[in-house]
Order: structure tokens, then sequence, then C-alpha cells
């Protein structure tokens, strides 16, 4: 893992069009496809992920379809990022199906430039996305990522035991890399 500069790092259009381009890529395929929403989770299902995953940046390597939402890391966080920041709402209609509907929000959101659309992702995931949901040796770990990140030297490598301090078990680097992977997408590190 390679981090990015630590101090007076100032973000250029470069360092978040990836970010801002997957999003926007997600939102389209909506759009234009109003994909149904599986009835038990309510999320993508798995032609219409293997289908936006194959034009993104952030994307998995796969060949075929054959899996589900919360295996694509990068398009779980910004499907629920799009629902989070109330850009598309669940709706239903008198069949059962289930679909996302665009907000009036999403087009004032549209209208944004790439900066602004960037920090709305950026904030939506610090102060509505769920942490502790996800993580399974408690909640602190997100803390403790974040603290070795910002006293990281820029370009500093950071290998298993980084985090723990043994050698023999880093979970940052296996139960909890989900949590390196979102960091990645926003730009703030690179995982490897």
């Amino acid at each position: 893992m390679e981090m990015g500069k630590k101090t007076n790092y100032k973000a250029s259009e470069q360092d978040i069009t990836n970010t801002v381009s997957d999003f926007m890529h997600l939102c389209r395929f909506i759009d234009e496809h109003k994909p149904l929403l599986s009835k038990s989770k309510e999320v993508l299902g798995k032609n219409d992920l293997f289908k936006i995953n194959a034009s993104l940046h952030f994307s998995k390597d796969v060949t075929v379809p054959n899996y589900q939402q919360e295996s694509y890391p990068v398009i779980d966080l910004m499907f629920n990022l799009a629902v989070l920041g109330r850009l598309y709402l669940r709706t239903g209609d008198l069949k059962g199906n289930v679909y996302l509907e665009r907000t009036e929000r999403k087009t004032e959101f549209d209208a944004l430039n790439s900066f602004e659309k960037y920090c709305f992702l950026l904030e939506t995931f610090w102060t509505e996305f769920d942490f502790t949901e996800a993580l399974r040796w408690g909640d602190d770990q997100i803390h403790q990522i974040v603290q070795k990140l910002a006293k990281s030297r820029a370009g500093q490598i950071l290998t298993k035991g980084a985090f723990s301090k043994r050698k023999d078990l880093d979970i940052v680097f296996s139960y909890n890399s989900i949590y390196i992977k979102y960091l990645s997408y926003f730009g703030l590190c690179t995982f490897e």
C-alpha cells in the first residue's frame, strides 16, 4: 500500500477524475437502464454489476457475471453513496419490483463541478456511511487505519504488520481490507 502526501497536499482535478468518473458512470447506467434491484437485499443484480464493472477505472477483475454486489467493493460503495446521499431512492412498483428513482437532489448534484462532486461523495462517505456495520474486529479499526495513513510519509509502502505490529496477522490486509479499497477509491492511498 502506498500513501499520498502527508501535509500541504492540494488535490488536482486529475487526482479525483477516476473517482468522479466511475460514480457518474454508475449513475448513467442507473438512469439509462433503470435496473431492477434484487428483492431480498434491494441491490443491483449480477448481470448489471458485470456490465457496470467492465467500464470502471476501479474495476474488479472478473470474466463472468457470477458475483453479488458486496463482491464488488467499489460498486457497492458507490451504490451506497448514491442512496445515502439521497441522489436516488429505492422505490417499488405495483408488481413488487424495486428500483432506484432519481431525486431532485441528483439533478442538483449533476450541476456541480468535479471538485464539488468529489467533496459531496467524500462527505457522504465520512458522515453517512456505517463503518461499524462491516467491521468484524471492532469499530476502532477505521480509526487505526486513518491514523496510520495520516502518520505515513508520501510514497511509504505499508505491508502486512504495519497496522497490527504482527507479521502473522494484520486484519487490515484481510478482513478489513475493504476500507483500504474505499480510501483508494477516494485517492487517499493506493492498494496492491
